[in-house]
Parts: structure tokens; sequence; C-alpha cells
């Protein structure tokens, strides 16, 4: 098996130094490589950082001062996964305060009508339990 070896934040900032903008990071689940403060260095030294997160991981402290907004996506049961891997009200709160000032946003992705249903029931389960987390269906 490889090992991966995190690069250093001149490193990053080498790879990084003629780009600016704004960078999404995405796929797989960003925040799992969260630990990593040379990452935010480098990218926040060069970009406006969006992370587009399926919501299960709450962004740390460092995350949280380098990452200008967050894209939050939970992902609807038709995908396999139980409610409890996929819905994490702590970091869901978390991202949901981000959201009212605007370094936040939720959407959920629907290829059907079934799916935007799903989207609707879901939501009114989480008002039920008095959570003020909301989606914004997006058809894919």
């Amino acid at each position: 098996t490889e090992k991966f070896t995190p690069y250093t934040r001149d490193e990053l900032a080498d790879l990084l130094e003629p780009v600016d903008g704004i960078l999404v990071l995405t796929g797989g689940e960003p925040l799992l490589h969260q630990q990593n403060p040379a990452l935010w260095d480098a990218l926040s030294a060069n970009f406006s950082v969006h992370v587009e997160t399926n919501g299960t991981i709450a962004p740390n402290d460092e995350a949280r001062g380098h990452v200008d907004h967050f894209v939050v996506s939970p992902k609807l049961f038709n995908q396999g996964d139980p409610v409890n891997r996929r819905i994490k009200e702590g970091p869901l709160w978390q991202f949901s305060g981000r959201a009212h000032t605007g370094r936040a946003s939720f959407k959920v992705v629907c290829g059907t009508v079934d799916e935007v249903h799903q989207a609707a029931i879901e939501q009114a389960l989480a008002e039920q339990r008095d959570s003020k987390l909301f989606y914004n269906a997006a058809s894919a």
C-alpha cells in the first residue's frame, strides 16, 4: 500500500502560485484532510476557498478560518446508506449556523420527481425534530 505524504506549505504554494480566484474542493470528502494546516494556509493565500461536503464531518477551527463557503449536500436514502451514516446532526447544525451568515448553503441533488418528494419528506422529518436545517432541492 502507498503511504500518503501531505504536501508542505511551501510545496503547495509553489504548485498554486500562478493561480488565483475561487477554488472548489470536492470529490470524496474534502474535510477528511482538514488536519493539514499547510493545505489551508496555501490554498487561502491564493484563492477564495469553497468546500463541497456531504455534511457528516464538522469543520475544525483551521478549516472554518480558511474556507469562505461550504456547500453541504446531504445524501438521500436512495443511495443505500442508513440515516445514521449520512445524516450527522452535530455537523449539520454547525453548517446551518454558517448558512445564516451566508458562509454555507445546502443542496440536495434530485434526478427524479420521487427524489424531490424524498427530500421534502426528509425536510419535514428534520422540522419535526425541531431542526432548523434546510434543503434546497436542485434537479440533476
